[in-house]
């Protein structure tokens, strides 16, 4: 796993970690409601992830210049890849801190948050595909952000619509009702569907 990977793992998980300290102070220290949450989760995940040590825009268009595109195939065996390590990184941050600090499952499982797969799939291909269009852009980081926070009411209690994310709050922090076969599809799903959204948004991003 080169640098690039490897900063790319280790800003999704201290993402990660840092929205389960927001959740824990939000809701069992201050009272919040769960939107309220997402939301102040959503803005601290956005400015960690758009802070990183990698610009995304010099990742991307070393794989596509807008001419050609990265064939899917090559971009999923890339993100298989990556998979497993990120997930491993996350479950290394949140199982300590779930230990600690408890599941904050008032928050993760809020009853009032609809759990579709599809809502999963569709978030991260979305996600993903507006991401990738926004890297070209001079102030990516800042449509990063804007991104995130426009999803808050929804992409909290979905990993942000990232696979390894995902699965692993899933792992450390089961809701009721949600079979693990279920999470397991769902994620390989998020997955794919990630990496057909890059495709896309390299595809409508390279159109003249």
């Amino acid at each position: 796993m080169n640098r690039t990977l490897i900063h790319r793992v280790v800003v999704l998980a201290a993402a990660a970690g840092a929205v389960h300290i927001v959740a824990v102070v939000a809701v069992e220290g201050l009272a919040l409601s769960a939107l309220t949450t997402a939301l102040a989760a959503s803005i601290v995940f956005a400015l960690i992830v758009a802070a990183g040590p990698v610009r995304r825009a010099a990742i991307l268009f070393r794989e596509d210049d807008g001419r050609e595109m990265t064939p899917v195939v090559l971009r999923l065996a890339k993100a298989s890849a990556i998979f497993v390590p990120t997930l491993i990184a996350v479950l290394l941050v949140l199982w300590p801190m779930t230990a600690i600090f408890g599941p904050v499952a008032g928050f993760y499982c809020a009853p009032a948050i609809p759990w579709r797969i599809e809502i999963a799939v569709f978030g991260a291909f979305v996600i993903s595909m507006l991401k990738y269009m926004a890297a070209r852009f001079r102030y990516a980081n800042a449509l990063d952000v804007l991104i995130y926070a426009s999803l808050f009411w929804i992409a909290p209690f979905y990993g942000f619509f990232s696979a390894p994310y995902f699965l692993g709050i899933n792992i450390v922090a089961p809701c009721p009702g949600r079979q693990m076969v279920e999470i397991a599809l769902a994620g390989a799903a998020m997955a794919i569907a990630s990496t057909l959204g890059q495709a896309i948004g390299g595809f409508l991003s390279g159109r003249r």
